[in-house]
């Protein structure tokens, strides 16, 4: 199996697997928030989904509605 053919077949794994386990939100926010936010972002070499995500998960685990990683 060549590369090219290694990296598709990845490919259409992890589509599959989002297709499967992930759902696709729209988060709306102020323009000059969102300036905010992607300038922070970009400087700190963040994604912007991990980054919104991580502090989704940080909040509800705070609030003892989502378990923690580390238990």
């Amino acid at each position: 199996m060549t590369e090219d053919e290694k990296k598709r077949k990845k490919i259409e794994y992890i589509n599959k697997w989002n297709a499967e386990n992930c759902k696709k939100v729209t988060i709306k926010m102020y323009k000059a928030d969102y300036e905010i936010f992607n300038k922070y972002v970009t400087e700190n070499g963040l994604s912007k989904n991990g980054y919104i995500i991580s502090l989704i998960k940080k909040d509800l685990q705070e609030k003892g509605l989502m378990k923690s990683d580390n238990n």
